[in-house]
């Protein structure tokens, strides 16, 4: 498969998130609730720039939303032996960690 090189993020967990299909496998889950909450932020950025402050708002307030879904499917999925071992429990740490700024809080 070919991966997105532009886009760090998504290079690196793209074959993870599509490896299972949705409410499978709650680590992968997180990953995609975290990634989408990457990408919001990225958009509310965008919005910004071009001085459309409602979409900017609005996108932020979608960012915090899918950090939050993460965060809660990363508990459950870190609440079993396997979840803790999995290579998306370690993604979507590192996913929500990028959307862990104070704005966010």
């Amino acid at each position: 498969m070919a991966l997105p090189s532009e886009n760090p993020v998504l290079a690196a967990n793209l074959q993870l998130v599509l490896s299972r299909a949705p409410g499978y496998d709650t680590a992968i889950d997180a990953l995609r609730k975290a990634i989408l909450g990457v990408a919001a932020t990225h958009q509310s950025y965008l919005f910004s720039r071009s001085g459309v402050s409602s979409m900017a708002d609005d996108a932020m307030q979608m960012a915090k939303g899918y950090r939050s879904e993460s965060k809660q499917l990363l508990a459950e999925a870190c609440a079993t032996a396997e979840g803790m071992q999995s290579d998306a429990s370690l993604a979507a740490s590192v996913a929500i960690a990028l959307l862990d700024r104070p704005e966010l809080g």
